[in-house]
């Protein structure tokens, strides 16, 4: 028998969601890299990859911004390690809940990527 989850306190269901930052970001502030949800959507975890082409050098500095729609603010900062397909950095959250699609995660580098260089980002949660 199937249930139907009519609780607004329990998720219905998983967030499993990718986005890029490429060398054309340079230093700004990328776009939205994930939003939220209209009835709010938690991220549990943010794990950032090199990409496999050009390696980023070690000591990058990336900075995790949450935008809530008007303003964004720094929520975490990495200094990468460097080198091509590594994990670079990886941000876990207890109860990080964005309330509307508003509200967004975006980053920024201190310097900018190679041409070629990329970042990936994976984003897991509940959506609501």
């Amino acid at each position: 028998m199937a249930v139907t989850n009519t609780n607004d306190y329990l998720p219905t269901g998983g967030v499993a969601e990718v986005a890029q930052m490429t060398s054309a970001n340079g230093t700004n502030e990328s776009a939205d890299l994930i939003v939220g949800h209209a009835q709010g959507k938690r991220i549990k975890e943010i794990r950032v990859f090199s990409g496999p082409t050009n390696p980023i050098p070690a000591g990058t500095v990336l900075v995790l911004k949450l935008f809530d729609g008007t303003n964004s603010r720094t929520i975490g900062s990495a200094i990468c390690p460097g080198s091509s397909d590594t994990l670079q950095a990886f941000f876990t959250f207890t109860n990080l809940f964005l309330p509307t699609t508003a509200h967004a995660f975006r980053a920024q580098l201190r310097t900018p990527l190679a041409t070629g260089a990329t970042l990936d980002f994976t984003f897991v949660g509940e959506e609501f």
